[in-house]
């Protein structure tokens, strides 16, 4: 008997996750700016049904997935579903990094939970390079205030995206803008012909955006952005949208900033 309980409670946590990791599949999309069935290579990201104050179902993700929509449409699919739905942008924050769409019909939503504290597990499911779905596993640690490079403008990036109270544009050279990406803000250049090469090459005009983050132990891969962060029960604590491009910590929006985004939907 004492074999088969210490058994079981090796197996508990392992299915647990897979419980949960199968109850977000089912609300978890690609988003993607053209059909994904007809080409599956293109670029996109992650997005989830989530269910308003109201009871109304939408799908959230960051909005920059939402910036690489054609003529305000994406396209979204459930993995292992066979049909894709073109579904609308309904909204684009200007102040965070959120964006709601419409939602595919007869897809449920998951609930907003509490604000997570330092040291609580939390987990996302997204779509990392729009391959199959990547269930990732990790903790909280705090808070922390983030800037994160939104683009070239003119380049990756148009004037009018970059234009809200919390996002600010600024001339830099391409090698201070690729090194910035680089060294992810946690190094500094002190060779001296290093910094004057670089301070004497061509210049772009880059846009910034900066805001309270959630930082977590969490892995995140270039197309998971969107996903949902949630808590052990499942429920929605933060969304994905940054990390250094060098690895490490994971970002994501903030519950307080989800939540304005929901409130009187």
């Amino acid at each position: 008997m004492t074999s088969f309980i210490w058994c079981g409670a090796l197996f508990a946590p392992l299915a647990y996750k897979v419980y949960l990791r199968d109850g977000l599949k089912a609300k978890v999309v690609y988003l993607t700016p053209e059909n994904h069935s007809q080409k599956p290579d293109q670029g996109g990201g992650t997005g989830f049904h989530i269910i308003a104050p109201s009871g109304k179902v939408y799908i959230m993700t960051n909005r920059h997935v939402c910036n690489d929509a054609v003529d305000g449409k994406l396209w979204a699919v459930v993995e292992g579903k066979t049909s894709d739905h073109q579904v609308k942008v309904i909204y684009a924050s200007d102040s965070f990094d959120l964006c709601l769409v419409e939602a595919i019909p007869g897809v449920g939503g998951l609930t907003v939970g509490d604000a997570p504290n330092a040291g609580d597990n939390i987990y996302y499911l997204g779509h990392p390079r729009l391959q199959q779905d990547t269930f990732v596993a990790g903790e909280a640690i705090g808070y922390h205030q983030l800037v994160v490079t939104m683009g070239v403008i003119g380049r990756t990036l148009k004037p009018e995206q970059c234009k809200s109270k919390d996002e600010y544009a600024i001339e830099e050279t391409e090698l201070q803008v690729l090194l910035n990406g680089f060294q992810s803000g946690h190094a500094a250049v002190t060779d001296v012909d290093l910094v004057q090469l670089i301070q004497k090459g061509p210049k772009v005009k880059v846009c910034y955006e900066k805001g309270q983050a959630l930082v977590t132990t969490l892995m995140i891969y270039a197309g998971a952005s969107g996903s949902p962060m949630v808590d052990s029960f499942g429920k929605l604590i933060g969304v994905v949208y940054a990390a250094p491009v060098t690895g490490g910590w994971g970002y994501g929006v903030t519950l307080a900033d989800i939540k304005q985004i929901l409130n009187g939907r």
